[in-house]
């Protein structure tokens, strides 16, 4: 016994004439949460804030530690924990559930994490159901009606311009980070039919705003048509101000972005959204009640009059500046028009159109702005570059910062440049969320001989993401869509 304890002491000693340090166990394991957040509506067709732990059945949770995926040990309160071989070691989170799929990249050794949408989760899957509108006679010939609900996030065109408008359901657009689903009147679900008309108060450039509108409470059920109303007329009851930098960022894209962008193609819009909880979920279930898009990205400083139906909601205004370049796959007869473009969303105040909020809602954009790409220490500097990747490991894009600006975390997409009838198309095939200057691609979605694009949006509005907190929001939030140039995946030699 005694043999034993004295080898033990002397291997102890060992480590510290050697130079080895003791590793804690802790720093060896991440450590994090998983959240769903949502929001619904309560009795009075208000927001309501939900935040709910998802059973472990409910999806799949997977961490990419280096080359290999290591088990994450996801429990009951919805805490996490997975191993890693080295303190602060690089890993990858995915979290899957039928057709969605997240990533989150981090070096954290605690993390929150989860999902921001808006709407019941518990909604009953789309089937054939019409929703009805007779005796739709809008003010301006052909403008057709159009329909949004909350509780179930939805905003649609329906095409239709009466008299009788019947729309199938399960055409419906689901608002930002919304799912579709069936209305359901016990659960608090509204449904809500307006006209749209263009109006020019406050603002250099026409706009949409609603001119007539029904709300009302519906259950729908297979087989089933729901009527409703016509739109009654109603008056505006909105004024916000905002002020937006669109010249000043089309000049600062074309500055550290050098392409040959199309002349008369650089564009803008203004948006103002209803949004049911923007501190809670950000931008999801958002409704925009007007909508400006106009040609060349300038300078604004507008006051627009509208109509807003939806109790309870925050105003979110949104301005964009965008510049727009071809990408064209070899041997197709027709190019593909994608933008260079910065999108940024502020709270505004409520004034009434008798008295407009003196209140100026800072919609200007600052965000850092990323270039030079490298994949795998190869520059991207021209398109349908032939670059050599490893694909038994994920191949690492990195990018310098050439606009100075914040920013909380980048996001990164791989889309495949395919050749579809003769003309270019760009089709997403994988994303992620990371901090930092670089980025893992998911070799699985590669493959030797096609052409890929990335596309890399740096983002400000979560502000404790660099150390691992993704569910903290704060406003204004801003993101800046960014393209590399194409290039061709090859086999190294």
């Amino acid at each position: 016994m005694t043999r034993w304890l004295l080898l033990a002491f002397a291997l102890g000693a060992c480590d510290q004439v050697l130079g080895l340090e003791e590793v804690d166990p802790v720093a060896l394991k991440v450590t994090g949460t998983f959240r769903y957040r949502t929001v619904v509506n309560n009795s009075a067709f208000e927001p309501m804030q939900v935040e709910e732990i998802l059973p472990v059945d409910a999806f799949e949770l997977v961490a990419l530690v280096g080359n290999s995926e290591t088990p994450v040990d996801y429990r009951a309160d919805g805490s996490f924990s997975f191993p890693i071989d080295t303190p602060g070691e690089p890993y990858r989170i995915r979290y899957t559930a039928g057709a969605v799929v997240t990533e989150w990249q981090h070096t954290a050794r605690e993390i929150a994490i989860g999902l921001l949408t808006a709407g019941r989760h518990d909604a009953r899957p789309l089937v054939p159901t019409n929703v009805n509108v007779s005796s739709y006679v809008p003010k301006t010939v052909g403008q057709p009606l159009h329909l949004s609900s909350t509780g179930i996030y939805t905003q649609t065109s329906t095409g239709m311009a009466g008299p009788t408008v019947s729309f199938d359901w399960r055409l419906a657009s689901p608002a930002a980070g919304a799912f579709s689903g069936l209305l359901d009147a016990s659960k608090n679900d509204r449904i809500y039919a307006y006209e749209q008309e263009s109006a020019t108060e406050g603002a250099p450039f026409a706009y949409s705003r609603i001119r007539a509108l029904t709300a009302s409470s519906i259950t729908q059920a297979q087989g089933t048509s729901a009527m409703l109303s016509a739109p009654a007329v109603v008056a505006p009851n909105l004024c916000v101000r905002a002020t937006h930098n669109g010249a000043a960022e089309k000049t600062r894209m074309e500055v550290t972005h050098p392409r040959n962008y199309l002349s008369g193609k650089d564009t803008g819009s203004w948006l103002v959204y209803s949004t049911p909880a923007p501190d809670w979920v950000g931008l999801s279930g958002g409704i925009y009640t007007g909508f400006s898009p106009y040609a060349g990205a300038r300078e604004l400083d507008i006051t627009p009059i509208l109509h807003d139906p939806y109790l309870g909601s925050t105003i979110v205004v949104s301005a964009q500046a965008g510049l727009t370049f071809l990408t064209q796959q070899p041997g197709t007869g027709a190019s593909k028009e994608l933008q260079n473009i910065t999108r940024v969303y502020a709270k505004a105040e409520r004034g009434t159109p008798a008295a407009c909020t003196p209140a100026v809602a800072q919609v200007d954009a600052t965000v850092g702005l990323p270039g030079a790409f490298k994949l795998d220490g190869e520059n991207l500097n021209f398109d349908n570059e032939e670059i050599a990747l490893d694909l038994s490991r994920p191949p690492t894009l990195s990018w310098q910062v050439l606009a100075e600006g914040p920013i909380d975390f980048t996001a990164v997409a791989v889309y495949e440049v395919l050749a579809i009838n003769n003309a270019t198309e760009v089709v997403p095939r994988w994303s992620a969320l990371a901090v930092g200057t670089s980025a893992q691609i998911e070799p699985a979605v590669l493959e030797v001989d096609h052409t890929y694009i990335l596309a890399v949006v740096p983002q400000v509005g979560r502000p404790n993401a660099t150390t691992g907190d993704f569910m903290t929001l704060e406003f204004p939030l801003q993101n800046s869509t960014i393209w590399t140039y194409s290039f061709i995946v090859r086999a190294p030699n």
